[in-house]
């Protein structure tokens, strides 16, 4: 008998995880079936990949609310949709999009595609495959969100019942619920993995996973014939309503997954989609399968709300903009001065393959500011944020939504520092205001950490933050820059537009409290004026009429 401690991950721990709005579902069992290789998979695991659907490509529209009539196959076996069923709507509006990226809204109705392992597969002991998918349940009641075509059907299944959160593996014979909380699963998400698996002929239960730790398990006996299609969203037979929801992504696979297989699939989707891993209990890493992006051993104390931006090419993960599922209202990382938009926006810039900036906290309160800085009372954020980089990232943007932080009295900063005193030797950026968004340009280092605070304008001007005005605003030719007090230092000054892109740099060698620049080449607009003094720095808006 295959024990079940053999079938867990190592770096998997058995906890219960909280639910959010992106679910993420993986299924294993056996079956001996040849896909072509590719270059790009999830988690860069391109053995055994036969089917990969995800909404950020493929589509045959990428217009918000527009119809899709096309959803193709990205695994390199062109596989096409055969069948659809109700209106499937392409979705990137802010509701519907998952950490930027975009869904396909599945309610009422589904997507069909040419069954894509061999017959009698499903709870057999012939060999494994394993299934997953990111979706958003809107809906009261259970959904489908993979499930064969057939007489004897199998499917993974999540929804509301009885007042009960649940992932459900079913059959036409026989079903599991897994029951996750006691509210109701309308807009939570969920990060699940469904695993089965069978040796010496022996079924031996599946185990479910949420965010990448096992959290139940379930033996199915029933045979499964007679598939002939794969249903993405939508039920059959026994298997209950259709998803009333949202889809990000669906794959299949034809074999069994190592442990680190898994978890570099698990990585990829926790950071595209802003989920944190086993509630921080899990180390991230790369495609390669031996780059760590985020290390849990490192981090101690600050594995909540794990999130992050970067690049990997294996896994064709472009992640430009992100923010934690955890908290809506948290920190957004980007890397322009956009914290709106989607990731596939084309005014978004890329960090490059294999550079990654990720950030974990210390799970304080939120907007609470109890804590110290630099010896005063009461004012700094309670909550830390620490930073684990990869590669070289560089300038990146922060920002959070201005409506839901009330700072002290002072001006809003971000305190950037190697250790978690928090004093006026730290790095200390003046928060620009848009009107909507607190936001700094910072460029963090790994291991260091991250603090709001309110700064008085005496700590400022001591700290050379550059306390100053501009004046006129809006401005037409020149525009000056008047400082609180003489200073005599050479500032690197950098002009950005609305998007983000660098539209002018000087070097000034200021000798007095005032510096005109030059701005007649620039266009109507609002721009965001950077001034930075060695490693002290600060923004402002800037209007050119």
């Amino acid at each position: 008998m295959f024990a079940i401690e053999n079938l867990l991950n190592p770096f998997k721990i058995m906890k219960k995880t909280t639910l959010r709005a992106y679910i993420i579902i993986c299924l294993i069992t056996i079956v001996s079936f040849n896909f072509s290789a590719i270059a790009q998979a999830p988690g860069g695991v391109t053995n055994g990949l036969g089917f990969w659907i995800k909404a950020d490509e493929g589509t045959n529209t990428t217009t918000d609310n527009g119809v899709i009539t096309a959803w193709n196959d990205q695994s390199g076996n062109s596989i096409s949709v055969s069948a659809i069923s109700g209106t499937p709507i392409f979705q990137s509006d802010a509701a519907n999009l998952f950490n930027f990226n975009p869904s396909i809204q599945v309610s009422s109705g589904y997507l069909q595609y040419p069954y894509v392992l061999p017959q009698n597969n499903f709870d057999q002991p012939a060999g494994d495959y394993f299934i997953g998918s990111v979706a958003r349940n809107n809906g009261a009641s259970e959904g489908t969100l993979v499930a064969t075509e057939a007489s004897q059907a199998y499917g993974l299944w999540l929804g509301n019942n009885g007042g009960f959160r649940r992932v459900w593996v079913a059959t036409n014979t026989s079903s599991s619920t897994n029951i996750l909380g006691s509210s109701s699963i309308t807009g939570h998400a969920m990060f699940a993995n469904e695993r089965e698996n069978i040796s010496s002929g022996t079924q031996s239960p599946d185990l479910l996973y949420l965010n990448g730790a096992p959290v139940g398990s379930f033996t199915n006996g029933a045979n499964i014939s007679n598939n002939t299609a794969i249903r993405i969203g939508g039920g059959t037979y026994r298997l209950g309503t259709d998803l009333d929801g949202t889809i990000g992504e669906t794959y299949i696979y034809n074999r069994a997954l190592t442990d680190i297989e898994q978890q570099r699939i698990d990585s990829y989707l926790a950071i595209k989609y802003g989920i944190t891993l086993d509630n921080g209990t899990n180390d991230y890493i790369a495609s390669d399968g031996t780059t760590i992006l985020w290390e849990v051993s490192n981090n101690t104390g600050y594995t909540n709300g794990i999130f992050g931006i970067g690049q990997d090419d294996g896994s064709a993960l472009n992640q430009k903009v992100s923010r934690s599922v955890n908290n809506s209202n948290g920190p957004i990382l980007a890397t322009t001065q956009d914290f709106v938009s989607t990731n596939q926006d084309g005014g978004r810039t890329a960090l490059g393959d294999g550079n990654f900036l990720m950030l974990g906290h210390n799970n304080a309160t939120d907007n609470s500011f109890t804590s110290s800085f630099d010896g005063g009372a009461n004012n700094r954020s309670d909550r830390v944020w620490k930073v684990d980089e990869t590669g070289t990232v560089g300038n990146v943007y922060f920002a959070i939504p201005k409506s839901n932080y009330t700072f002290p009295t002072g001006t809003p900063s971000l305190v950037v520092s190697n250790d978690t005193t928090f004093n006026a030797s730290d790095t200390i950026v003046s928060l620009s205001d848009d009107g909507t968004y607190f936001w700094a340009i910072i460029n963090p280092t790994d291991n260091q950490y991250l603090v709001l605070a309110s700064i008085s304008t005496l700590t400022l001007e001591d700290k050379n933050i550059l306390n100053f005005t501009l004046y006129p605003n809006p401005a037409k030719n020149v525009v000056n820059l008047k400082f609180n007090s003489a200073t005599s230092s050479i500032l690197d000054i950098r002009i950005y537009n609305i998007l983000g892109s660098l539209i002018l740099t000087e070097r000034a060698d200021v000798q007095s409290n005032i510096v005109t620049i030059n701005i007649a080449s620039l266009k109507s607009g609002v721009y965001f004026l950077n001034i930075k003094d060695k490693n002290k720095e600060t923004s402002k808006k800037l209007i050119i009429e």
